[in-house]
């Protein structure tokens, strides 16, 4: 929530507009490739529109020092920090925004073995 002051009046203006900034201001570089892309072109939409569970979830993922992908159900839209760059080596940054399944296509049948997948699916 912003607070704005209009200048020589007593007027306060409340918005619920989120300022990207304010969530992703000290995720560094990954920080800035998060905020520079244009979800609105995937399936989690545009990012000041975006669940405060998501948010977290994200400035979790970045903040860390170990590599994290995530994989925002149902899509599987995908969002990692910069400890994982290596894993993506070629494809980073183009590898968020990815569905998941799309992304790891070679590797999918064992990543999905087991059920692993459609539980998480199911119970998210």
């Amino acid at each position: 929530m912003r607070l704005a002051l209009s200048n020589g009046s007593c007027s306060v203006k409340m918005t619920n507009k989120i300022v990207v900034s304010d969530w992703l201001q000290n995720a560094g570089g990954m920080g800035k490739v998060v905020a520079t892309k244009d979800w609105s072109r995937t399936p989690l939409g545009p990012i000041a529109s975006w669940a405060q569970s998501l948010r977290s979830t994200v400035s979790l993922c970045l903040s860390s020092n170990f590599p994290i992908s995530t994989a925002w159900c149902p899509e599987r839209t995908q969002t990692h920090n910069g400890e994982y760059w290596p894993v993506c080596v070629a494809k980073h940054p183009h590898s968020m925004e990815q569905d998941f399944k799309d992304y790891w296509f070679s590797t999918w049948a064992v990543i999905s073995t087991g059920g692993i997948i459609q539980w998480l699916l199911a119970n998210a």
